[in-house]
């Protein structure tokens, strides 16, 4: 009676199992590297400045003053701006509607009418993008004279 298969038999089939458990193995792991090498794109927005000030604007010979930001894209996928929101009704922004390019450059113009300022002012402009940073604050400020 044979309680143990002989010797050699025993090896080749441990040899076999093992052999076909490490190829799943490293078919697994392969498969797993593969899904996380995904390159993600990124899309990162730089702006020329995040705060301007137009310093003294005399009312009488200039009621509209402007300042053109630059923007650069110095991510991997392309930029669109969606919006500028102002926190008044005398600042206006005027931007190019069409994507910036990975390292493409665009500008912002922000304009502010002075006719209903006096003194000092501080204003915002809420940038929005689909930029990885989604949401950029750019102050604004000066001192208007008669």
């Amino acid at each position: 009676m044979r309680i143990l298969p002989n010797i050699k038999t025993f090896f080749n089939l441990l040899l076999k199992r093992c052999t076909i458990s490490l190829f799943a193995l490293l078919l697994a792991a392969s498969y797993s590297y593969a899904i996380n090498d995904t390159t993600e794109e990124v899309s990162q927005l730089l702006l020329g400045t995040k705060q301007f000030d137009f310093g003294l604007i005399d009312k009488n010979s200039k009621s509209i003053a402007t300042v053109k930001i630059g923007l650069y894209n110095s991510g991997t996928a392309p930029i669109l701006i969606l919006k500028a929101d102002t926190s008044c009704k005398c600042v206006k922004t005027n931007f190019e509607k069409d994507e910036i390019p990975p390292k493409g450059t665009a500008y912002l113009s922000i304009s502010i009418d002075t006719k209903e300022l006096e003194g000092q002012f501080k204003k915002k402009v809420y940038l929005k993008t689909t930029a990885n940073n989604r949401v950029e604050l750019i102050k604004i400020s000066g001192n208007v004279t008669d």
